[in-house]
């Protein structure tokens, strides 16, 4: 690994550039250390080599997890923006599955969402509803469930971001959703619904 600074070769996995002494920032999309705040090649926010580590080990001991943590991410897939459920994961079957609605009623607004859906301005099902909202990213945010984990969200590197239950959500992370929250994206707050029903979530809901 090259050092962003001085240039200097250094171990793979080091923390700390061992020639010039700082600390080694790293892009999650693309692994390569750089300098600054963000990458300069595709945008994405950068971590300390010490937490892309940490986010690394998170990824390799998920299917280990038997708790949801409302408010931390539950997977981080640095090299993959959008995680791939397969079909032995079950994630979209038919039976079992609780029924999710983003719900605001000052704006009259409810989004009965499915899996993989997007919500946002100009992609989605939900682009009727949503197309005059100019806080919104095109694409701000994606529904994920998982089979264990449940209903999960994932900010597509919005604008405006994603606050959930108060913390503002890290980008191309899926964080576990839970009922009776508040999530707010850009400026539009919803109240979460999950309920007991069961949904087909082979079906894509249009407006």
């Amino acid at each position: 690994m090259i050092c962003a600074k001085c240039k200097a070769d250094i171990e793979f996995d080091s923390f700390f550039c061992d020639q010039c002494g700082v600390e080694i920032l790293i892009c999650p999309t693309c692994r390569n250390p750089k300098t600054g705040k963000v990458c300069t090649s595709d945008g994405t926010k950068l971590v300390t080599a010490k937490d892309f580590a940490a986010m690394k080990n998170a990824q390799s001991n998920i299917t280990s997890k038997t708790e949801v943590v409302p408010d931390k991410p539950i997977i981080s897939t640095p090299s993959q923006p959008a995680p791939q459920v397969t079909s032995t994961q079950a994630a979209l079957s038919t039976s079992g599955v609780p029924e999710l609605k983003f719900v605001n009623n000052s704006l009259n607004l409810t989004l009965k969402l499915n899996h993989d859906d997007i919500i946002g301005r100009k992609q989605g099902p939900f682009t009727p509803l949503l197309s005059s909202y100019n806080q919104l990213s095109g694409k701000h945010v994606q529904i994920k469930y998982l089979q264990g984990a449940g209903w999960n969200i994932l900010d597509l590197n919005s604008s405006n971001g994603t606050t959930y239950n108060g913390k503002k959500l890290e980008p191309m992370l899926l964080y576990p959703l839970v009922n009776n929250t508040k999530i707010i994206l850009a400026n539009i707050e919803f109240l979460v619904q999950i309920s007991s029903e069961e949904v087909d979530l082979d079906k894509t809901v249009r407006i």
